[in-house]
């Protein structure tokens, strides 16, 4: 549902750039053992080769930035 908002700006930026957020976060992270960072990025990369859906109600994205902290807070920070 929030895929494609950032969440420090909890702007819509599209889910390729989450994802690549992502990767890049997970590239830094010098505490992750290095069999847990190679299955995020094996994950995380073959996210990247699946094709976006096409958002449907672009009008949505704004009241889903509008409402984020709550819908974060209902959603619980898994779903993010």
């Amino acid at each position: 549902m929030l895929g494609g908002f950032d969440p420090a700006t909890k702007k819509y930026v599209g889910p390729e750039a989450v994802i690549k957020a992502q990767i890049a976060q997970i590239q830094a992270d010098k505490k992750m053992p290095a069999k847990d960072k190679k299955e995020a990025l094996d994950e995380l990369n073959e996210a990247l080769k699946t094709p976006a859906l096409e958002v449907e109600h672009k009008s949505n994205i704004d009241l889903v930035a509008r409402y984020y902290d709550k819908l974060i807070a209902a959603l619980g920070d898994d779903e993010n």
